[in-house]
């Protein structure tokens, strides 16, 4: 890569040569970094990971000034950077709302000279792998004039038009930002099959970390429904070289051993441990069903909370529909993180059982479930089944239609749902409608 080394000016345009090309030889050859971008994701930190990885190894430290502006820049971002990298970044926010902020460069500072990229791309996946962008990169040596104007200009919005970015700042952005889906954004398409933290799972397990560092012993994290609670302790374990799961039923543990697994990478086992280990305790006080089996309230055990309670609101499993609709039938304000799915359905008995019956007879895989209150209530629901081989009372069964208790369903997913709300509390129908991944439907 002849031209790289050449001190010339060097155009990239992400046909010819990427950004991250450019900048994954830059950071591991600097000795100091100063960045400007408009929008930081979480695409961008992921994509350079390894470069950044070494930055920490190297203890090169680097300024990030960034914006909140459009609410474009990701609070997961921002978690992850200082759980991950808080050693050697120091984060600033530019703090002027009454204007835009578009500026995208990244200053490189060597030994004998230092350089910068300056040009259209932000920190994120498509910006510096496939996204249309036009960047130039300047030696100092070789743009005296060009490069400190730039760098002149940079120092003067660290110095003078931005601020810290404090935990607080952090989390009042986080509590206000909202996932908007962008046609051409440049988060949209960019997908990933790796299991690891996402959205407000990245700030719970920040801000555990921060208590333990500080001497807490013990933690409770408040999450809604489909926040992925489970997967959450399981990242939550990674440190740890023993770790305890508890939970009332096997088929929740069955699932939370798949979790665990492919989370550690390790065999995992049922067993009763005696040793002390550190404590978090995961749960939703909205689906307590029976008052014998749980709380109403996180203030019954206060005496555990040791001031490190998180609550969690955003949905990553149902679809928007689903979510939303829980919002407006139990006044919640859980943010939808979810896919778009078909609305929800008010039907019959009859019309539900026939619609859930055409979808197992196209895809015979696939989890299908009936809920209701009681096991009472089976005789009433099996009275609409004209060939019982398609049904499987009080458990599931590949090929069949699960019918069982919204107590029995707790901890499980469903591809599609039929609600027999006939009977049910509050926190049932919650626990109910929310078994489902995409499709929905309540006979009253």
């Amino acid at each position: 890569m002849a031209e790289f080394d050449s001190k010339k000016a060097l155009a990239i345009d992400n046909r010819n040569r990427t950004m991250k090309d450019c900048l994954d030889r830059s950071f591991e050859q600097a000795k100091s970094i100063d960045m400007v971008v408009s929008f930081l994701m979480d695409s961008g930190i992921k994509t350079m990971r390894e470069v950044l990885d070494d930055l920490k190894a190297r203890k090169v430290k680097v300024r990030l000034l960034t914006s909140t502006y459009l609410n474009i820049t990701s609070p997961t971002a921002l978690y992850r950077i200082k759980k991950e990298y808080d050693d050697v970044f120091e984060i600033q926010i530019f703090n002027d709302s009454s204007i835009s902020f578009h500026p995208k460069a990244y200053f490189f500072h060597y030994e004998d000279d230092d350089e910068v990229y300056v040009g259209s791309s932000n920190f994120s996946r498509s910006a510096l792998e496939s996204g249309v962008e036009w960047n130039v990169r300047l030696h100092r040596s070789e743009d005296q004039k060009a490069y400190s104007i730039f760098f002149e200009d940079f120092e003067y919005l660290w110095q003078e038009r931005s601020i810290p970015l404090t935990e607080k700042l952090l989390k009042k952005y986080a509590n206000e930002w909202k996932k908007i889906v962008r046609v051409g954004s440049e988060e949209q398409g960019e997908t990933s099959t790796a299991i690891e933290p996402r959205g407000v799972q990245i700030e719970a397990l920040y801000e555990l970390n921060k208590t333990r560092q500080e001497g807490a012993k013990r933690g409770l994290v408040h999450a809604a429904t489909g926040i992925g609670k489970t997967y959450l302790a399981a990242f939550d374990s990674v440190p740890f070289k023993k770790v305890l799961f508890v939970a009332h039923r096997k088929e929740i543990l069955e699932q939370a051993k798949q979790a665990f697994e492919n989370v550690r990478h390790c065999s995992t086992s049922f067993f009763n441990a005696d040793e002390k280990c550190v404590f978090n305790l995961y749960g939703d006080v909205n689906q307590l069903i029976y008052d014998y089996k749980g709380i109403e309230d996180w203030e019954e055990i206060s005496f555990i909370k040791s001031n490190s309670v998180w609550v969690l609101n955003e949905n990553y499993r149902n679809t928007i529909q689903i979510t939303e609709y829980c919002n407006d039938e139990f006044y919640s304000e859980i943010i939808p993180i979810g896919l778009e799915g078909p609305r929800i359905k008010s039907c019959t008995l009859t019309d539900g059982i026939d619609r859930l019956l055409s979808e197992l007879n196209v895809e015979k895989e696939k989890r299908i479930a009936i809920l209701c209150h009681s096991p009472q209530q089976f005789t009433i629901l099996e009275k609409s089944f004209k060939d019982f081989n398609f049904l499987s009372k009080g458990k599931e069964q590949t090929g069949k239609i699960a019918l069982l208790t919204v107590e029995q369903a707790k901890g499980l997913e469903f591809d599609s749902v039929l609600v027999y709300a006939k009977e049910m509390s509050e926190n049932e129908r919650y626990i109910a409608y929310t078994r489902s991944l995409n499709a929905l439907q309540i006979a009253n």
